[in-house]
């Protein structure tokens, strides 16, 4: 039996110790905690976190600066001023933050389910890439269920797509494995959990392709990127190189950057992805604005196979405990010298004016609290922050405004829909003018049941 190899003598490649150093690769550490049967003894499953309760993923995605210096109240107010961005820095999240940061989890160990190393089947794959010196695409291994399913990320602009998205990138960690052995047996293999591609500036299929190749590229000593450059069938080269490379799935980010393409170069995207998922057997996601949701309803047959795994909505904070413990959370940050309470009405007016959007809310609230210190105030009225708002936020109330009406099923043009596109889900939109019309219409029958009520009477 071949003897296995030890951390020095994978430091011996160049290659290697240099993306240790900069923290590209990490030699694969194992889980001996794996619960689930399923991959308790599967080593491309045990090297990664394991899956995530809701208070354990609600605990991992709250972001809140380090505690402030001993003392901070009798700094100066200059210094103090300092602090109030620390704002942008907090993140509470919701439910729909949580819920998605366990489906990235259950996504990616869902696609390790038939690949493990450990089995027979799948070690001739990994022999038969090792014979070709080169990629090659893993044959579907016995009892698995089809072809891979992506799904799809959608949410309004501010919503805290992106730092659920960067949360999530940082607990799976998305360097590249080493695996040093597998079952007794000596190797250097690498697998790549997760590869993570934005869609800005990739507006054809062949530059989305290379920008994933070249993912790969940074973190192996590979030349992917020309590889893909110099053949036409993107789709058969992509397979290769995600499936002999033990990827677990492909993240594209901004996606709802397509619609500025034309229809051809769409199609071709979208093809590019549902190919490559149906041939490598690695699953996609695609994250995006509301906009997203369009450009694939438009494309429905190629974009079928991305809704597999549903549709995670990020939707703006709800007005009631959401706003308020946002709210809570930010007003801790506050850089007055006194201790001033929270108003009551403090959410509920936040919410009224940013419409909920997580962004509009830190752009309002760090301002403000710099102001409140500025004027050195020991209590704030509802006149002040409204006098405050209307000045600081005159360039984004007519949008909240809209945003506001479509919430409520009010009236709102076509043309202004247009404009508000990335922030307003036009089905949802529809659904609440005729919920609306519904509530009114059956206000009005009551109001004329009652008034004929009236008339019997009187007669």
């Amino acid at each position: 039996m071949k003897q296995l190899l030890s951390e020095a003598d994978l430091l011996r490649a160049p290659w290697i110790r240099d993306r240790l150093i900069d923290g590209l690769i990490e030699v694969a550490r194992y889980r001996t905690d794996e619960f689930n049967p399923r991959f308790k003894n599967n080593p491309l499953v045990t090297c990664l976190p394991g899956p995530l309760s809701r208070t354990e993923a609600q605990e991992f995605l709250a972001v809140e600066p380090e505690k402030r210096p001993r003392g901070f109240s009798l700094l100066p107010l200059e210094v103090r001023m300092e602090f109030a961005g620390e704002i942008k820095h907090v993140f509470v999240p919701a439910v729909a933050h949580i819920r998605a940061i366990q489906r990235f989890v259950q996504m990616l160990r869902e696609s390790y389910r038939h690949r493990n190393p450990l089995d027979p089947e799948f070690q001739q794959f990994l022999w038969t890439v090792v014979r070709a010196s080169s990629p090659v695409i893993a044959a579907r291994i016995a009892g698995s269920i089809g072809p891979a399913s992506g799904g799809v990320l959608i949410g309004p602009s501010g919503s805290g797509k992106s730092c659920t998205i960067a949360r999530g990138r940082v607990y799976i960690r998305q360097c590249a494995r080493i695996h040093m052995e597998f079952g007794g047996k000596p190797c250097i293999w690498p697998q790549i959990p997760i590869l993570y591609v934005s869609a800005a500036g990739r507006t054809s299929p062949r530059q989305l392709a290379v920008a994933i190749a070249a993912e790969v590229d940074s973190m192996l000593p590979s030349h992917f990127e020309d590889m893909i450059k110099k053949n036409s069938d993107h789709v058969l080269q992509l397979s290769k190189i995600l499936s002999s490379n033990l990827v677990g799935f492909v993240f594209i980010d901004d996606c709802q950057l397509w619609s500025r393409v034309d229809q051809r170069l769409r199609d071709g995207m979208l093809g590019l992805i549902v190919g490559t998922m149906e041939t490598s057997g690695v699953p996609f996601m695609c994250s995006g604005t509301i906009l997203l949701q369009d450009v694939l309803q438009r494309h429905r047959s190629q974009s079928e196979k991305l809704f597999a795994q549903g549709t995670l909505e990020i939707p703006p904070v709800r007005n009631g405990q959401e706003i308020h413990d946002i709210c809570e959370k930010m007003w801790q940050r506050q850089v007055t010298p006194w201790q001033i309470e929270m108003p009551s009405w403090f959410p509920l007016e936040v919410y009224r004016r940013t419409a909920g959007l997580r962004r509009y809310i830190a752009e309002f609230l760090e301002p403000l609290f710099a102001q409140i210190a500025e004027d050195n105030l020991r209590k704030i009225s509802e006149k002040y922050v409204r006098d405050f708002a209307d000045r600081e936020l005159a360039g984004i109330a007519p949008g909240v405004e809209i945003m506001h009406c479509a919430y409520k099923g009010q009236g709102v043009s076509i043309e202004l829909l247009k404009k508000y596109e990335e922030y307003i889900d036009t089905d949802k939109y529809r659904l609440a003018v005729l919920r609306r019309n519904a509530r009114l219409a059956h206000i009005s029958e009551r109001r004329a049941n009652k008034e004929i009520a009236k008339r019997k009477i009187a007669k």
